[in-house]
């Protein structure tokens, strides 16, 4: 099966993996051996990461000195999405990657976007956040 440029290949238990065609035959199939060789050192799922040390993954956000903090309110969200919001806030929960806080003094909304493959991405909206952030002196370079 071709797709997007790319030649789709199933690695293991039915997870695929789009490899570029401009790679020779012989580059794929080398390629796809060492994939499946290694296989259980990729995470499928976010269940297949746990035991992660959570120092290796904490980041802090530094704020402005003078920012008030923004409580923005919960958006209206489409009775059908709840449901899928609520499983896989269950599986962040599940895996240690979120954890509940009750005293925060900022709060940003959630966001469902579509992915391509018809599922759906919970996101946040972190605008206000970013926007009382402090600037980074040293960015990273232009892409180009």
């Amino acid at each position: 099966m071709e797709e997007f440029g790319s030649s789709t290949i199933e690695i293991l238990l039915g997870k695929t993996l789009n490899i570029n065609r401009n790679l020779e035959r012989s580059q794929q199939e080398k390629l796809t051996k060492l994939l499946q060789k290694h296989s259980t050192a990729f995470a499928w799922e976010y269940t297949d990461m746990k035991g992660i040390d959570p120092k290796t993954c904490i980041h802090h956000i530094y704020i402005e000195e003078n920012s008030r903090p923004i409580r923005q309110p919960q958006r209206r969200m489409n009775p059908n999405l709840r449901e899928i919001v609520k499983e896989e806030l269950q599986k962040l929960l599940k895996v240690n990657f979120i954890y509940p806080i009750s005293d925060s003094r900022w709060v940003s909304p959630l966001v469902i976007v579509p992915k391509k493959n018809s599922k759906w991405r919970v996101c946040i909206d972190y605008m206000e956040l970013n926007k009382a952030n402090l600037k980074d002196h040293f960015p990273l370079p232009f892409i180009d």
